[in-house]
């Protein structure tokens, strides 16, 4: 079985769960290749990834690379649909055109039978139908609010064309299913972004030196900006609380980012909230067992923008911490009010740092919560279960 995956950046921090797909796909004896959309702007790249060998089955556009395809039906055939056909706005630019034209081709060559898409959906597709290929893709969240009514039509008529489709969450499979017939419905299989839990262990409770860790990209849906402005109430209580936040910027936040740093709460929460920065995963670790409690506040833009059910509730979950999150997207899916964290409302600073509070105050509920995290997921997040699932997906679908 011979998969070529396209996705918009290869390898990077900010999806580490793309790359542990691969490479579990890879253990499995499924023949992946990657095709990044983007070259890696000096990103920390992990261990795994490294080690795995998957870094030599990469493959990027550069203009010195175009005589490889040239001479190919598929490349200029892709090239004038990027150019003159119906989605051509999708494609600015003649670098854009020249990269989906010359991947279509590449796939093409290199005998793939199958595309699979993370995020890049609307490029991707277009990319398949220029290589002749079925291809199937991810969603991570179902943002309909977001889609307009022809939009969601597009998307219907998607899901009904593609022969697989994969929900990260619940909820977003819900949400596909709702666009589409009884017919359709069962080719939509909920695949969670598994973890190895067995990489996370919890410190003992007099070894943690952080009151409260984030773990997030800099993005509008993370809700960063709400968790510095609870970091300034709790200060006024707890003067020695401590905040880190580890992450960085994806490119396309850059401006969010510079606007976070200086925001004014930020100078009230003073030395209680601290960036860290990105770290690779043995950091991550490492201070996911130097804190008590991990807070992650998402939010939905206003555009219908949101987060699906971030990877980082998840490894904080395997390490035995209490999560304190927000009721968006598949996020209730793995934090149960009372039982395995708390849940706050959205953009609502007050009362995060009333959870955090609660929860710092009192150590047998991080315990309980803890523990229960623990155990959602071993239950239902784990990557050798996940896996499993998309490896059977891809088998039902995918010709030898």
């Amino acid at each position: 079985m011979k998969i070529a995956y396209l996705v918009g950046v290869f390898p990077t921090t900010r999806e580490t769960f793309v790359s542990d797909e691969i490479i579990d796909l890879r253990r499995r004896g499924v023949d992946v290749e990657v095709f990044s959309w983007s070259l890696p702007g000096g990103e920390i790249v992990h261990p795994e990834v490294r080690d795995s060998g998957i870094l030599d089955r990469v493959f990027y556009f550069r203009y010195r690379y175009l005589p490889r395809v040239l001479l190919t039906g598929t490349f200029w055939r892709t090239l004038a649909v990027v150019t003159w056909g119906r989605h051509r706005r999708t494609f600015p630019g003649l670098r854009t055109k020249l990269t989906a034209a010359y991947l279509a081709a590449l796939i093409k060559q290199r005998g793939h039978r199958h595309l699979h898409i993370h995020f890049i959906r609307g490029l991707g597709r277009h990319v398949a139908a220029g290589a002749g290929l079925p291809y199937s893709f991810t969603a991570h969240c179902f943002e309909q609010d977001a889609l307009s009514p022809e939009a969601q039509r597009e998307y219907a008529e998607e899901l009904e064309r593609a022969p697989l489709a994969v929900a990260a969450s619940e909820f977003v499979q819900r949400g596909m299913q709702g666009l589409v017939g009884p017919a359709h419905r069962d080719k939509i299989r909920l695949v969670r972004c598994g973890i190895a839990p067995d990489k996370f262990s919890a410190a003992e409770p007099g070894e943690r030196p952080y009151d409260v860790i984030c773990v997030a990209g800099f993005g509008p849906t993370k809700g960063i900006e709400y968790l510095i402005r609870a970091a300034a109430l709790l200060r006024r209580d707890r003067p020695g609380v401590r905040i880190i936040s580890v992450g960085g910027p994806a490119p396309f936040h850059r401006e969010f980012a510079d606007w976070l740093q200086g925001e004014p709460a930020r100078a009230a929460a003073g030395e209680a909230f601290e960036f860290i920065g990105p770290c690779d995963h043995a950091t991550v670790q490492t201070l996911l067992r130097s804190a008590k409690v991990f807070a992650l506040p998402c939010v939905v833009t206003e555009e219908g923008r949101m987060d699906g059910l971030p990877v980082a509730l998840m490894e904080a979950a395997a390490a035995g911490l209490p999560l304190v999150s927000t009721a968006v997207a598949g996020i209730p899916e793995l934090v149960v009010d009372g039982v395995t964290g708390l849940l706050v409302p959205q953009r609502d600073p007050e009362a995060l740092a009333a959870a955090i509070a609660r929860l710092l105050e009192d150590e047998d509920l991080r315990a309980r919560l803890g523990q229960a995290a623990r155990r959602r997921v071993e239950e239902e997040f784990t990557r050798e279960l996940n896996g499993q699932r998309l490896a059977e997906a891809f088998a039902a679908v995918v010709a030898d």
